[in-house]
């Protein structure tokens, strides 16, 4: 049930919440006959486009290009949606079968790069699409968006009232609700194509929605925590990875290479665990119950002086926050 009625505007569209706060889209606002014309969007607390994605590449959640750079002017489409998505949720794509991998739900994703994710989006109900295809590589709208914002946040789109607003009869609802709430910005046209920093935006925006909402959702369920001690001339490293959750969580590995490292000696890579060697190709499943976890350690010796930061991280599929880094000094 609407708390609030809608306000009848010619020139601008505005969004009025049911919560104790309000939001609006660009326009000038000011009053006329006792009846609000709009109200503007407070601006302080959004983040730009680079510090949003500079946020969600710490947090392993949207990646660059190969040369280094975010394209934050590039469009976006369906797989990296679907992809970040995962990544910030650690959704697991359905357990594989006894006889074969469990189908996918759309014909177009049999040899796609981003299958697994996809289909760990689509069982979520964030990305469903009539047809047997998902259509990965189609650049998405705003509004389209929008949807899959709301879907993933589980707003109430019946909360929210607004007037028209320059988009698709199906999405007002779900523009009123996601504008609302700033999961993303004001636009002229909703219809139009979204660029890699209007994900970016949207995704921090998200992030830190689903932090107050429901904490849980958007911090690993698998906690690392990378120590590093020293004894005599060697310097011991622990790699110990808890799962906080109340479930059990799977952890798929793809061979057996289990975990992986870099060393950097003043802000260059001086060794990586993996480099060099040659692990056997094996599927393994390991699940990890309430507050059990895994342990990796390993030595560095006769390190020279200098600043060293240690990363590392676990190498499975779906758990790209499941990394730590730790940084110390050797003295001469």
């Amino acid at each position: 049930m609407k708390k609030l009625g809608l306000v009848s505007l010619t020139a601008m569209a505005l969004i009025i919440p049911s919560t104790s706060g309000f939001a609006a889209v660009d326009a000038n606002c000011g009053e006329g006959n006792g009846e609000v014309t709009c109200l503007q969007v407070p601006v302080k607390d959004l983040a730009t486009e680079e510090k949003a994605y500079q946020f969600l590449q710490e947090h392993y959640i949207f990646y660059g290009y190969a040369d280094g750079e975010a394209h934050l002017d590039r469009l976006t489409n369906r797989a990296q949606v679907a992809v970040t998505l995962q990544r910030m949720f650690s959704l697991q794509a359905p357990t594989k079968l006894a006889d074969g991998p469990n189908p996918n739900p759309y014909k177009d994703l049999a040899y796609h790069w981003a299958a697994d994710d996809i289909h760990a989006v689509h069982e979520a109900g964030w990305m469903k699409y009539d047809g047997e295809e998902f259509k990965p590589n189609q650049t998405i709208t705003l509004q389209e968006l929008a949807e899959i914002l709301v879907r993933v946040a589980e707003l109430n789109t019946g909360e929210y009232a607004s007037i028209w607003l320059p988009a698709d009869s199906e999405y007002q609802d779900d523009l009123a609700a996601a504008l609302t709430e700033k999961l993303i910005r004001g636009s002229d046209d909703y219809k139009a194509e979204a660029t890699r920093g209007d994900l970016a935006f949207a995704l921090n925006q998200l992030y830190h929605y689903m932090l107050e909402k429901e904490p849980s959702s958007v911090m690993s369920a698998l906690v690392p925590s990378l120590k590093v001690e020293q004894t005599d001339d060697n310097w011991s490293w622990t790699f110990d990875i808890k799962n906080q959750s109340e479930d059990v969580q799977t952890v798929a590995f793809s061979s057996g290479l289990n975990f992986d490292y870099i060393l950097y000696k003043d802000g260059k890579k001086v060794e990586q665990y993996s480099d060099g060697k040659f692990f056997i190709m094996i599927y393994k499943e390991q699940e990890v119950g309430k507050g059990e976890g895994l342990n990796y350690k390993g030595v560095f010796s006769d390190l020279e002086p200098g600043e060293y930061t240690l990363e590392t991280w676990l190498v499975a599929k779906g758990w790209p926050q499941v990394r730590d880094k730790v940084s110390f000094i050797v003295e001469e």
